[in-house]
């Protein structure tokens, strides 16, 4: 299984809007979710090509609106849900504590995307510069905050120890990152196996609350359903040292 490192952050350049999306493929790019794609403020997912594929057979669907499906949906899709009656709803998406829980108005300056992924390190070293594709000024080896200043110099290299789960989300108020400008960072969290419903229903993480959409999830949840709501709402979920987990590559 391919290791790899979780991303957060404001970027220059949207990666699922790059037009050889096959080269941003094979250079370890996997999207779990965007938010300002073609310059409008709205949340989306990530490219058919880049998007991470939800995979959690045993649960084929969430909710009783439109477009509720789990299993093989994108991740991140929570948007489209109820076509597409969420998709600008900041609030109820990965950004909700982003600018100190203040409405999201616009995006930091010159940066196109908000986007969360994870990179496949094997690729990213052999291929990122022969295909010409490190995202410039402001790529995974330093996205920026909402202020504009690169929080991290490199992406989250994962080591949750054995038969454990690292969970990813984004610095907010519910997280600790009052301070607007510091927010949209990325913040990690490990999580024992067989415990990752109990632990993220404990999370104050912002999603849709309606009964309908099914995204809340419940402390009785198996670790593969409650891995499938994560993805579905955007975030990010690996396992022990960075395998993927719940979700393959699309395309």
């Amino acid at each position: 299984m391919a290791l790899h490192g979780f991303f957060a952050g404001w970027f220059n350049n949207d990666p699922s809007s790059i037009a050889s999306q096959g080269n941003v493929k094979d250079a370890g790019y996997r999207i779990f979710s965007e938010w300002g794609r073609d310059t409008e403020l709205n949340y989306n997912t990530g490219s058919s090509t880049i998007g991470c594929v939800i995979n959690t057979p045993s649960n084929s669907s969430i909710g009783s609106v439109n477009n509720n499906g789990l299993n093989n949906a994108l991740a991140g899709s929570w948007c489209s849900m109820n076509d597409w009656g969420l998709y600008k709803q900041w609030d109820q998406g990965p950004l909700g504590g982003a600018n100190g829980g203040t409405n999201l108005e616009e995006m930091p300056e010159n940066r196109q995307a908000f986007v969360m992924g994870c990179i496949n390190f094997q690729l990213y070293n052999s291929n990122a510069n022969t295909l010409g594709f490190e995202l410039d000024d402001g790529d995974i080896n330093g996205a920026y905050n909402l202020g504009g200043s690169t929080q991290f110099t490199q992406p989250g290299n994962i080591d949750a120890g054995s038969n454990n789960y690292a969970i990813m989300l984004v610095a907010g108020i519910n997280q600790g990152q009052a301070t607007s400008d510091r927010t949209c960072a990325r913040i990690h969290y490990v999580v024992a196996n067989n415990a990752l419903g109990s632990t993220l229903a404990k999370l104050n993480y912002y999603h849709n609350t309606a009964a309908a959409f099914g995204l809340a999830v419940q402390n009785s949840d198996s670790d593969e359903l409650a891995a499938g709501k994560w993805l579905k709402n955007g975030y990010g979920i690996l396992q022990d040292k960075g395998t993927e987990v719940y979700w393959d590559i699309a395309g």
